[in-house]
Parts: structure tokens; C-alpha cells; sequence
């Protein structure tokens, strides 16, 4: 009997290529979120510092100017901060319609692999049948050579 053969295979390796291709976007795509993340906590932490220098310099009396320049500074980093979150939302948003490609990915692959699995137990059940119905076969033709 022939070896058992799935017709639907290119199907199947196309959706399992399709899935990793979503997956490796998916990981392109979670990675400029990290990295866009990293930046804002850098500034704010950077900001934070200035603010602090800011306090420090409004404590101890020096010239109006440098209260200016960091103020303004600070303002910068303000508007940056706000940007890059305007930024990450939008990374939020492509990391989201990433995974629910990934999800409809999966989801097609394994509706593939069901029918493999079902296809090869209904050839699994056939083989199984035939080889039952050859032993009966042998069993008789035992039996009715003993009886001649």
C-alpha cells in the first residue's frame, strides 16, 4: 500500500512560512518599541536631572540667564518627552495589529495541521481495515484447505 501522502502540504509549509514571517515582523516591531521605551525613560531621567539642577541654581543666587537657558531646556525636553509618547503609541498600536496577524496566522496553520492529522487517521483507519479484511481472507482460505 502507498505511503500515506498529504495533498495540502505547500498549503501547510506556506501558512507555517507565513507565521514566521509575521513573527520575525513581530519581533522587529517589539524591539523598536524597547528601544523607543529606553529612550523616554533616558530623557525623563534625563529631564528630572535638569529639574533638579534648576531648584538648585534657584536656591543658590546666581544670574537670571542661566535660570532662562534651563527652564527653555527643560520646556525642550517637555515637548520631546510628548512626542516620543505620541511615538510609542503608535509602535503600541503596530505591535498590536502585528500580534493579531500572528493570532490569524496560527490560527490558519493549525486549521491546516487539523485536517493533516484528521486525513491521516481516516488512511491510518483504511490501512487498518484492509489489513483486517486480508487476515479474514487468509483465515478462510486456512479453514476451507483443512476441511478439503
Amino acid at each position: 500500500m502507498k505511503k500515506f501522502k498529504f495533498k495540502l502540504k505547500p498549503v501547510l509549509e506556506l501558512r507555517k512560512n507565513r507565521e514566521e514571517q509575521v513573527q520575525m515582523e513581530l519581533a522587529l516591531v517589539s524591539r523598536r518599541l524597547d528601544s523607543a521605551l529606553q529612550d523616554y525613560n533616558n530623557n525623563l531621567e534625563h529631564r528630572d536631572k535638569t529639574s533638579i539642577k534648576l531648584e538648585n541654581l534657584k536656591v543658590c543666587p546666581g544670574g537670571i540667564e542661566d535660570l532662562i537657558l534651563y527652564q527653555n531646556y527643560i520646556e525642550g525636553v517637555d515637548h520631546r518627552l510628548s512626542m516620543e509618547l505620541g511615538s510609542i503609541q503608535e509602535i503600541r498600536g503596530e505591535v498590536d495589529e502585528v500580534k493579531r496577524r500572528l493570532f490569524n496566522a496560527a490560527r490558519d496553520r493549525k486549521a491546516i495541521e487539523k485536517l493533516e492529522e484528521k486525513q491521516k487517521n481516516i488512511y491510518a483507519n483504511m490501512v487498518r481495515r484492509l489489513e483486517d479484511k486480508f487476515l479474514d481472507d487468509m483465515g478462510t482460505v486456512r479453514s476451507a484447505r483443512k476441511g478439503i
